[in-house]
């Protein structure tokens, strides 16, 4: 996905870039097309392709931009549950090493049962 988008991105640039070149540059471009035959009537460029292809690449930028912020959104949720989770992992650990302790008190209890006696279930 992250090399379609990147190819994308390009893609758009450039035609960004030529799409400003063709509007600023449009009566060279022209010139230029007449006197390779091309476009012979007309006395300017169609500007609906420029213009076109300008708009789609301002949409897709705010589309890039929209999309980083929203992975930046989700990326600060994923650290703050991660973070829960190791305070979850950290209490429960404490919780463990703490009955272990008081199992290994009631070892040496002698009135405590073994478990191999209680073992009916």
């Amino acid at each position: 996905m992250i090399k379609f988008t990147n190819a994308f991105s390009i893609l758009y640039l450039v035609a960004a870039i030529s799409s400003i070149m063709m509007i600023y540059y449009e009566a060279i471009i022209l010139e230029t097309l007449q006197n390779w035959g091309y476009w012979l009537s007309l006395k300017q460029l169609p500007v609906i392709g420029a213009n076109l292809i300008l708009l789609l690449s301002v949409l897709m930028l705010l589309e890039v931009i929209f999309q980083k912020f929203a992975i930046n959104k989700l990326k600060n949720k994923i650290r703050e549950q991660m973070a829960e989770v190791m305070s979850i992992k950290s209490k429960l650990y404490d919780q463990i090493t703490h009955d272990d302790g008081s199992n290994s008190e009631s070892k040496d209890d002698p009135n405590q049962t073994s478990l191999e006696e209680n073992e009916d279930y």
